[in-house]
């Protein structure tokens, strides 16, 4: 399966790719985003070079750059293609199973909601209800629900 990119997507991401070419060590990483550039400006990623498509844009999303250099429409856009990516998969994965968890308390009455900074990076969510606790872990990875407690 491959990943289409709207055309208006592939100027600022062909800048941003020369970018990050021009700063890679290595003539191999710079050889993989000439090739991620080659697809990128016939208008689909292949699923070979769609893991590198998903760092160069969580690194851009995370630091800000994206939206800093290219704005906030580039932002929505790169937010979308992200999703598209291995990465962007599993981190929907994620946060999808993490939802069906949470309907499960719907109708419970509620006790208690705590968040709290475990770490640099590293936050919490409890939730309590009559009948459960449910603590989760958030992270720059992702979701993960460290704890379900069931009250009988």
């Amino acid at each position: 399966m491959t990943i289409a990119v709207e055309p208006v997507a592939i100027e600022w991401l062909a800048e941003e790719l020369a970018y990050v070419g021009a700063k890679a060590a290595s003539s191999a990483a710079r050889e993989t985003l000439d090739g991620l550039e080659r697809e990128l400006h016939g208008g689909t990623i292949s699923d070979d070079r769609a893991e590198v498509m998903g760092y160069l844009l969580g690194h851009g999303l995370v630091s800000g750059r994206i939206r800093a250099v290219y704005g906030a429409h580039a932002e929505m856009q790169a937010t979308a293609l992200y999703a598209k990516t291995p990465q962007g998969k599993v981190l929907g994965k994620q946060f999808s199973d993490a939802n069906s968890l949470f309907k499960a308390l719907e109708g419970h009455t509620i006790r208690g909601i705590h968040v709290s900074a475990r770490g640099p990076g590293l936050y919490s969510l409890t939730i309590e209800t009559d009948e459960a606790r449910v603590v989760t872990a958030f992270d720059g990875s992702g979701i993960d629900v460290r704890s379900v407690e069931v009250s009988y």
